[in-house]
């Protein structure tokens, strides 16, 4: 398929209709059904059925739409940088990281930087680990951020890790607003905390401790990210053992506890294995490090 075909299927399956892709395009809509037409024939195969004059995915675009998004959002990557590029901005740099550090740091990161670098474009995205890598890898992403052991550097394939800086887990209750005095484990309510499901690292090392200890593990509510569990809290539902990033991020409501003894994490940079890191890329990682220092002042 060529890239206008791609496009032109693209923007039927989003809007639904001929019409509307037409629309989208700013072209004729017998400019989307020919483009349309030619790309079926070249392919053998239709991408969309006509069922009750409404275009229906079949099955081979189902499987070929994954594959259009990402080279869609690869144009529109291009297309971004052009502009950018057009308005005097001197580059992009590509981070994504996890929601817990989306929340707050990376936002106050990029605000510092861009105070320093105003013509360098930023674009920030959060997914989850494996999503995150994988983009790294595949050149969506430049920089990427995540948690990882405290002691050991991770080695991934085709990827460079470096350990920018090192956080804690928290205990997170109901309660007036800010940082309280520690808890120790035994002390917690497990029957009200909420765990982290699926295999999250933050999740594991948690598991891992209170295995350790022989303290009881309870899975009456389980959530996919800690920023849900934090907005249940606030509203005056159950505790959780949280990163320190995603529990400052909204401390009305909240009662902060550091844990004793202390369990620790490492916060690691990703990039690509071939990549050296540029002028700007390095400030940035700079910048990030010093709004890490500016949670542990406080």
């Amino acid at each position: 398929m060529r890239l206008r075909q791609i496009e032109v299927f693209f923007a039927i399956w989003r809007n639904g209709s001929v019409t509307g892709a037409a629309r989208e395009l700013a072209i004729s809509q017998s400019s989307v059904s020919k483009t349309l037409k030619h790309a079926e024939q070249g392919l053998g195969f239709e991408l969309f059925h006509r069922i009750r004059g409404k275009l229906v995915l079949s099955e081979e675009g189902e499987i070929l739409l994954e594959d259009a998004a990402r080279i869609f959002e690869s144009l529109e990557q291009m297309r971004r940088r052009a502009a950018g590029l057009r308005n005097g901005l001197s580059r992009s740099i590509r981070v994504v990281c996890l929601p817990s550090l989306g929340q707050w740091l990376v936002p106050q990161s990029v605000v510092s930087f861009n105070r320093a670098f105003p013509k360098v474009a930023m674009e920030i995205a959060t997914k989850h680990e494996g999503e995150m890598l994988d983009g790294v890898r595949a050149r969506q992403y430049d920089l990427a951020f995540t948690f990882g052991p405290a002691d050991s550097v991770p080695h991934l394939a085709g990827l460079v890790s470096e350990k920018v800086a090192e956080g804690q887990l928290v205990y997170i209750e109901s309660g007036r607003g800010g940082w309280a005095a520690p808890i120790t484990l035994p002390e917690i309510d497990y029957g009200s905390l909420i765990m982290l499901s699926g295999r999250h690292f933050l999740g594991n090392i948690l598991r891992d401790e209170l295995q350790s200890r022989h303290l009881p593990e309870r899975q009456n509510i389980l959530v996919q990210t800690y920023s849900v569990a934090r907005e249940m809290i606030a509203n005056g539902l159950g505790c959780c053992i949280v990163d320190e990033f995603t529990a400052i991020t909204r401390p009305i409501n909240l009662r902060i506890r550091p844990l004793r003894p202390r369990i620790p994490f490492g916060i690691y940079l990703f990039h690509r294995e071939e990549v050296v890191l540029s002028r700007h890329e390095r400030a940035y990682v700079d910048a990030f490090r010093e709004s890490i220092l500016t949670v542990k002042r406080h």
